[in-house]
């Protein structure tokens, strides 16, 4: 079954649709990804595998990073183990176009925060108010609401530090 904002384009469609499963979440973050021309931000509480190491959106990273040298990928993550843990592939990623796509673990007074959001040039956003549910909403032309993701995103950003398990060690 088609989602409702399956054909939708960024700066399109200003309907909030809700998502209330692990595939529609996979669909709107892959399809928000595959669209973003400047920029993406994302905070996770631990790079859910099931929705960010996936071919979908490493391949929109990808193409995001090697599109102009204006565009940027930020990361924000709480708990960057599972992913270290587990050869996350977006890690990778972010090692070989580390002046694009750049992960920082999230600073310790954010702990308790427990929410999560990808945001597409300042326009797109899904946002979850639980970060350990897929439930949640997406649009393709908020921008209100994308600003105020980001602002919330560029304060916790200032904070955070590159976490040295984001590094890979060659001896």
């Amino acid at each position: 079954m088609s989602e409702p904002w399956s054909e939708a384009e960024i700066g399109g469609d200003s309907n909030v649709y809700r998502v209330d499963s692990l595939e529609g979440a996979q669909q709107a973050h892959w399809r928000l990804a595959r669209q973003a021309r400047r920029n993406i931000h994302l905070l996770s509480r631990d790079l859910d595998a099931r929705l960010f190491d996936q071919r979908p959106f490493l391949d929109a990273v990808r193409t995001l990073a090697t599109s102009s040298r204006y565009a940027r990928c930020q990361i924000l993550v709480q708990d960057p183990a599972p992913a270290v843990q587990h050869d996350h592939r977006l890690l990778e990623t972010a090692r070989m176009l580390s002046s694009f796509v750049e992960i920082r673990r999230m600073h310790s007074d954010y702990k308790d925060f427990n929410e999560a959001f990808l945001t597409v040039d300042e326009r797109g956003y899904y946002y979850r108010s639980r970060a350990d549910h897929h439930e949640g909403e997406v649009c393709f032309n908020g921008p209100l609401r994308a600003r105020e993701l980001n602002r919330l995103f560029d304060e916790i950003w200032q904070v955070s530090e590159v976490d040295p398990q984001f590094r890979r060690l060659h001896i």
